[in-house]
């Protein structure tokens, strides 16, 4: 049943808005973060299976053990930065979930599936497509931010497309796919603190 007073709608209305600041005050620079960290990887990555930088499958591991390790600093710096913010919204608690419940599956997948031998590398950039369109389609739900949602089927797309990828042409495609569709929107986000006079 909608409300009929004016004033609880505005109140709700605010709430909202609200919300979806905070998050974008805070989400907008993990993903600039992890994306730039992850591109970057990417990328060198293409460069040494591609015969273009020097290096083997151990510089590859090496590659991303320092990555991992990057990105971890960055978050943990930022995350001190919104400790110390005046007001944490329930939502960021709800957020920093499910990014945990998405990050531990490639972890498990990429790490030790690689170990095994149960996952090829050229399968890495399609499965982490597909669970950052979920981590990103969450995200969007919960900060109640429409077109954040919505980009998680270009990811979905993206995931498909990429399984149709061959050879280390994959790993380029996906660098460019992070910069396009993760590192650009947080850079959207940060925008959207800056309007709100943040």
């Amino acid at each position: 049943m909608t409300s009929t007073n004016p004033a609880e709608d505005l109140a709700f209305i605010r709430k909202i808005m609200d919300e979806s600041r905070s998050f974008a005050e805070v989400g907008g620079m993990h993903f600039v973060n992890w994306g730039s960290v992850t591109g970057f990887g990417m990328f060198a990555t293409w460069g040494i299976a591609a015969g273009h930088l020097p290096g083997n499958g151990r510089v590859i591991w090496g590659l991303w053990v320092a990555a991992l390790a990057a990105g971890f600093a960055l978050a943990y710096l930022q995350g001190r930065k919104e400790r110390s913010a005046p007001v944490r919204h329930a939502v960021n608690r709800q957020i920093g979930a499910v990014w945990f419940a998405a990050t531990m599956p490639m972890l498990l997948l990429f790490f030790v599936g690689q170990s095994f031998e149960l996952i090829p590398p050229r399968a890495i950039p399609s499965i982490a497509a597909a669970l950052l369109g979920t981590g990103i389609y969450l995200t969007g739900t919960l900060a109640k931010i429409g077109w954040l949602r919505n980009l998680a089927f270009a990811w979905w797309v993206a995931s498909i497309g990429l399984m149709l990828v061959r050879g280390a042409s994959v790993f380029l495609m996906y660098g460019l796919l992070i910069f396009a569709l993760y590192v650009v929107p947080g850079f959207k986000l940060n925008q959207m603190v800056k309007r709100a006079g943040a």
